[in-house]
């Protein structure tokens, strides 16, 4: 249903920012900031610019959480 539809930018906040302001959290973590908790995954492809369809297709190449590497895949397509 098209009216149910979410941009990509909603999709990801939707993940990030607006659970970690749920959690009162924000000032910690839920975005890329000075001083904020770094926890983030590494992409092996442009989520902004590959077709929806194929998304789910991109691959996690490192995942960082408190500034530190907890995962890292380094294949590359």
């Amino acid at each position: 249903m098209p009216e149910e539809c979410v941009s990509l930018k909603e999709a990801l906040q939707a993940h990030t920012i607006h659970v970690a302001y749920q959690a009162h959290l924000e000032h910690i973590t839920g975005s890329i900031e000075v001083g904020k908790s770094a926890e983030l995954a590494v992409l092996d492809g442009d989520i902004e610019n590959t077709p929806a369809d194929q998304i789910q297709d991109i691959q996690v190449v490192e995942t960082v959480f408190k500034g530190q590497t907890v995962f890292s895949n380094h294949i590359t397509k």
